[in-house]
């Protein structure tokens, strides 16, 4: 490119002209283009396919670290939480049920396979403190955070009927 480059700038810019804009793209490949059109099309066909539940499980999980509230979920879907909630209940499910059902998911994932602190692993499925995590946890699991670990460490270091660590021997 043609242009005059300013050191010590206080931020990285870029100015074309309408001519250079006009000018094709030497380093365009025609296949490739056609290729992430294709790919893009087909991403979209399979979105758009999708039921709303999927839909909203996706956008949910997409959004981990801040659990979208209805409304967040409801003005992405360009819909009223009233209307979000409608549909869903047509396909057999509630909001409430869905974002349950995924940070129940997630909180085994953490409790089994990683060494999260439990505070840390409430505060990802954004809960505010550890106590209405661990109220939740039991409702889905009917065991505590703690217990559920605990069940996952045993099952991953067999022992036998005295006892013995298996995997020490």
């Amino acid at each position: 490119m043609r242009c005059t480059c300013q050191f010590d700038a206080a931020h990285l810019g870029f100015r074309w002209t309408a001519e250079d804009l006009a000018r094709p793209n030497s380093t365009a490949d025609a296949q490739a283009y056609g290729d992430a059109l294709r790919t893009c099309e087909q991403q979209l066909g399979a979105l758009q396919s999708q039921t709303l539940t999927q839909q909203v499980r996706a956008y949910l999980l997409a959004r981990e670290s801040s659990w979208p509230e209805l409304q967040d979920v409801a003005r992405h879907h360009l819909m009223s939480p009233r209307t979000l909630i409608r549909h869903l209940k047509v396909e057999g499910t509630h909001f409430q049920a869905l974002r349950d059902e995924l940070r129940a998911q997630r909180a085994e994932f953490y409790l089994t396979r990683t060494s999260l602190p439990i505070e840390e692993i409430a505060h990802r499925l954004g809960y505010q403190d550890t106590s209405n995590f661990s109220r939740s946890f039991r409702r889905w699991f009917t065991m505590t955070p703690g217990g559920l670990r605990q069940a996952a460490r045993a099952q991953s270091h067999p022992r036998d009927p005295l006892g013995v660590n298996l995997e020490t021997r």
